[in-house]
């Protein structure tokens, strides 16, 4: 009975074990946004669920509200949206790591360029 009980204490425990693992980084929430590039520094906010390793949302910024998504795999997060300038689509991407309330990165807009972001969740 003894064998059974610690067999059985191990099993709960690596379960537990996996299961917060597997919850891994949290981005659900709203995050404000900065984007620095060398025209210009822009705001704007992200408002993201996560569910799993997948994430959806919306963008919010200087061309309105924006379907965005992506995954969070660990710590690495991989968020894209598609603008349209003018008859030409341009997809935004987003590569950086989030460490708790705090996410940074590169952000590439295709042929306009590329800078770096830093956000935090409200």
């Amino acid at each position: 009975m003894q064998g059974i009980r610690k067999i059985l204490t191990v099993v709960v425990a690596m379960a537990a074990a996996v299961t917060a693992y597997a919850a891994g980084t949290s981005v659900s929430g709203t995050w404000n946004v900065t984007v620095q590039t060398q025209r210009a520094t822009r705001n704007s906010t992200m408002v993201l669920t996560q569910s799993g390793e997948n994430v959806t949302g919306t963008y919010k910024g200087q061309r309105g509200d924006i379907p965005i998504s992506g995954t969070v795999k660990g710590n690495a997060l991989n968020l894209s949206y598609k603008l349209d300038l003018q008859g030409t689509e341009l997809e935004v991407k987003y590569v950086g790591t989030v460490e708790g309330n705090t996410a940074k990165g590169t952000v590439a807009m295709g042929q306009v360029g590329e800078g770096k972001f830093t956000a935090r969740k409200q």
